[in-house]
């Protein structure tokens, strides 16, 4: 009987041995937490840069069926509201679906209560004085849609101080957002994507008569 007693006391783990263990998968479990929130964070960025394809796709669609116009910023008419008719309304049926409006990297839930909302901005020098702007900036660098600082109902970025400067204490006058580890994600004129970092997005490649 102490013979059993003693294979099982030998068999069985030590309260120190134990704690090792315990200790030894609470450090593989710090090592492999940020990796995981890495690459929790890289999927979310690169599902915004799928939204923003759908969005550089819409547009051309909607450029090619009207004449090579793009959709209307926010203003027509006279009318400076944001209302379905402008470019998110416009937009919306060669979208198709308005989960493509939010980026996955943010938190702000009360979006989706907002009709026609968005988390990314356009480029409204597309249009200036209700009227269609030729651009002579190449369409592989022109800005046309990007991640939005905070919710606007605009959705635009018509002036320089929107996008310049980009320092992360600014005033909060800024409409683009930096949102993917500081990086900014955009789609082009041209329908290709880009990430881009702080300080690297230049204004004159929004509108040509834009300066740092």
């Amino acid at each position: 009987m102490n013979r059993n007693l003693s294979q099982a006391t030998r068999q069985s783990f030590t309260l120190i041995e134990l704690l090792v263990v315990i200790a030894i998968i609470a450090i593989l479990a710090a090592m492999l937490l940020p990796a995981l929130s890495k690459a929790r964070e890289k999927a979310r960025q690169i599902s915004c840069t799928s939204n923003l394809k759908q969005f550089g796709l819409a547009y051309r669609m909607y450029t090619d069926d009207n004449n090579s116009t793009p959709p209307q910023s926010y203003w027509a008419d006279g009318d400076w509201q944001p209302t379905p008719d402008r470019w998110k309304g416009l937009m919306l049926t060669y979208i198709g679906d308005e989960k493509a409006m939010v980026c996955p990297a943010r938190t702000d839930t009360y979006l989706k209560d907002s009709s026609y909302y968005t988390m990314y901005v356009y480029n409204a020098t597309f249009w200036m004085g209700n009227k269609y702007t030729p651009s002579t900036i190449e369409p592989s660098e022109r800005y046309c849609f990007a991640d939005a600082a905070v919710f606007n109902a605009d959705a635009v970025i018509d002036n320089v101080n929107q996008v310049w400067p980009q320092a992360p204490t600014d005033s909060g006058y800024n409409r683009i957002y930096f949102a993917h580890n500081e990086m900014l994600n955009a789609v082009f004129d041209d329908g290709h994507c880009e990430s881009k970092k702080r300080y690297a997005v230049e204004p004159n490649k929004w509108y040509q008569g834009w300066s740092k």
